[in-house]
């Protein structure tokens, strides 16, 4: 895709417009790291071209994991900036669905074929996004607790739990 540069450039140009987003590239005399900005729209670029390229191997989910990890837990000479919100990984998964839609439907005379493969798109990278929000989540599997049985309604936030109350849910 040519457009990957432009796309790429985008994404970090829409970051760099919002306070909550811009600070994780600056540096700490309030200046854009451009070093760093340089190093994160190559890192975005190369996962942008091998989605693109299709190379997807026995090792792609641990890559995308991976980065998860690295966002969810931000190196020591960073921690001071905290964790990247898992909603601007969403955000800008968003953004890139976006932008790609309008890529394809920019570029190809068939717009069905477009909107074939702009929903293609949207499936795999949500797809990678569950991979990279399981670097913000550790979910353990409970069992399912029937909500009825042959007393009556089960409530779900335990027993002596009364809506208004003032024991849980309701402050």
């Amino acid at each position: 895709m040519k457009n990957a540069d432009d796309l790429t450039a985008a994404v970090y140009d829409n970051f760099l417009k919002f306070p909550e987003t811009r600070r994780f590239f600056l540096e700490a005399d309030g200046e854009i790291d451009e070093v760093r900005l340089t190093r994160r729209k190559h890192s975005l670029s190369r996962w942008l071209r091998g989605s693109i390229d299709f190379k997807i191997d026995d090792d792609y989910p641990i890559r995308v994991l991976a980065t998860g990890i690295v966002h969810s837990h931000p190196p020591s000479h960073r921690a001071h900036l905290g964790s990247i919100p898992s909603r601007f990984m969403v955000a800008s998964m968003s953004f890139i669905q976006t932008a790609l839609a309008d890529v394809l439907r920019d570029e190809l005379e068939d717009q069905d074929l477009a909107m074939r493969a702009s929903i293609a798109w949207n499936k795999m990278l949500m797809l990678q996004l569950d991979i990279l929000l399981a670097g913000y989540v550790s979910e353990t599997p409970t069992e399912a607790v029937p909500i009825n049985d042959e007393k009556g309604p089960k409530n779900p936030f335990g027993e002596g739990f009364h809506r208004g109350s003032g024991t849980g849910a309701d402050r």
